[in-house]
């Protein structure tokens, strides 16, 4: 068995000794095949199969020296196909061949080393213009990613901004139909204001009549009375006289009688005692005219202010007539005094929105006087709305208001104690009030302004403020806001004076009355509490 194995052994020994010179004289011609090849190829202008063929004849000779045929051959096929791929701008392609050729010769590879640096330097560039196409693109689906988050935005913003224009649209449907309530429900509460209002008016005007024809027949007694004091005093004063001549007359006689049976001494002591006597009676008569005469101007006096009270109380529609811009009856617009122009009260342009207005400031007017009578006869003062009113208008007009805002104070000054129709009557007949009673009158200046409802919305606030405000002070005493100088509106401060001077001249009580001059001292006295400057204008006009 071992000597068929040594056999064995040395056959194949034998066999690679003569196939072994065989294999190589073979490789060779192989080589030698691929360098005719490539000759033929590169004539024929086939540079990448010639290359083909060299990359195989370097491989070959990788571990050997290259002969000179291999080395020409490859030299001039790598200078040409790298010639050929320069001219074609095959820059890759130049690339991969000088990374094919890294283990050749250096002559191989120097043949092509000018078109390698310039693949290098076109790739390099390549690369960068491809970073920057790349940046450019990311810069680009950025920029459109920035796009579609903000059309996104745009949308959302669109579709909230409609969201919140129905929501607004649902609300102000909700804030219409609640003012809709709003104002059905104060046109109720209105009208059923209107209706009790009406009612008190119905229910007291009755009593207002028999208590009128009550005053008047007490009145008519008052001057009754004292016409029959008036006439008793010129009866007794003449009686009185005629005792007087008849006394005088006496005495005279008994003088004379005197002096015609004395002696001439007792004649000199009677003429004495007689002209002493004379003297006496003459100062007695002196003294005694003297005070039936300041009886008489006394009476003149207090006969004189009765008589200012009534006319002042019963003044007619054409006083009024003389005051204001338009008749009291609605007999149209009328002159003031002395405007020769008769200033009316429409639009200077003569338009018929002046007229209009005209017309609604008549009928306002009109309804203040209708609510005027109805406070004058529950708080049974006789006309003294209108002539506060009346006064406030022409301190108005004094102190340079327009025409027209003038007429809104007399409006105004007619209803500033309209919150006393909301007050119990017989607590305003009373009397006698306590402090608890006078708390609940002091509540019609807050009464009276939800009363003047049917006043246009535009002079509201004024009329509000002349209900409100007419008792503040201007030390901040009054009520109910404790108001201090300019912070009380002009027209609470103007009613303030009207109403003191009206009231301080027609007090119920007679003996209190004041007259002209001691009213206006109470007034200047007092400057804590009125406005200095409306006291002095009303001076000047009454």
């Amino acid at each position: 068995m071992r000597k068929s194995k040594s056999f064995y052994l040395l056959f194949l020994i034998i066999c690679i000794l003569l196939v072994a010179p065989a294999a190589i004289m073979a490789r060779d011609a192989v080589i030698q095949r691929a360098i005719d090849a490539a000759e033929t190829e590169l004539i024929t202008r086939e540079f990448d199969r010639a290359y083909s063929r060299i990359r195989i004849i370097l491989r070959y000779y990788q571990e050997r020296e290259i002969d000179d045929d291999a080395r020409s051959i490859a030299e001039r096929v790598v200078s040409a196909y790298t010639s050929e791929l320069a001219e074609a701008d095959d820059w890759q392609r130049l690339k991969e061949i000088e990374q094919e050729l890294a283990g050749a010769p250096s002559s191989v590879i120097a043949q092509g080393a000018e078109y390698f640096d310039a693949a290098r330097q076109k790739i390099a560039e390549a690369q960068a213009m491809e970073q920057i196409r790349e940046e450019q693109e990311a810069i680009l689906e950025q920029e459109m990613a920035r796009l579609a988050e903000l059309e996104r935005q745009q949308k959302e913003g669109l579709e909230r901004q409609r969201q919140l224009e129905l929501q607004r649209e649902q609300e102000r449907q909700e804030y219409e139909r609640q003012q809709e309530l709003l104002r059905q429900e104060r046109e109720k509460l209105d009208a059923e204001q209107r209706e009790r209002i009406d009612r008190m008016m119905e229910l007291n005007r009755s009593l207002e009549e028999e208590r009128e024809l009550t005053r008047r027949q007490e009145t008519e007694q008052f001057y009754q009375r004292q016409v029959e004091l008036e006439n008793a005093r010129a009866e007794q004063e003449k009686r009185f006289r005629e005792q007087l001549e008849l006394a005088m007359q006496s005495s005279m006689q008994s003088t004379e009688e005197i002096l015609s049976t004395t002696t001439s001494f007792g004649y000199k002591m009677m003429i004495g005692l007689a002209v002493a006597g004379v003297i006496v009676i003459i100062l007695v008569v002196i003294f005694v005219l003297m005070t039936v005469r300041q009886q008489r101007i006394q009476q003149q006096q207090f006969t004189s202010t009765i008589k200012t009270f009534q006319a002042m109380q019963m003044a007619q529609s054409d006083t009024l007539r003389a005051v204001l811009p338009f008749t009291p009856d609605g007999g149209g617009p009328a002159a003031l005094p002395g405007n020769s122009n008769a200033a009316l009260l429409t639009d200077q342009s003569g338009g018929a929105a002046g007229a209009s207005d005209a017309e609604a400031m008549r009928r306002l007017v009109e309804q203040c006087r209708s609510y005027a009578s109805e406070i004058d006869k529950i708080t049974n003062r006789k006309n003294a709305a209108a002539t506060v009113a009346e006064l406030t208008y022409k301190i108005s007009m004094a102190m340079g208001h327009e025409q027209p805002q003038a007429v809104l104070h007399y409006a105004a000054g007619l209803v500033y104690d309209i919150g006393f129709l909301n007050i119990d009557q017989a607590l305003l007949q009373s009397k006698t009030i306590t402090e608890d009673q006078f708390a609940i009158l002091k509540t019609h200046t807050t009464i009276g302004m939800n009363m003047v409802f049917f006043v246009p919305e535009e002079y509201r606030d004024l009329f509000k403020d002349a209900v409100s405000k007419h008792h503040e002070n201007i030390d901040g005493s009054g009520y109910p806001y404790g108001l201090k100088g300019n912070a009380i509106p002009y027209i609470a401060r103007v009613i303030r004076v009207a109403e003191s001077y009206v009231a301080l001249v027609s007090r119920r009580d007679y003996r209190n009355i004041m007259d002209r001059d001691a009213a206006f001292e109470e007034l200047y006295s007092h400057t804590n509490f009125y406005d200095k400057e409306i006291v002095t204008a009303l001076d000047e006009l009454v």
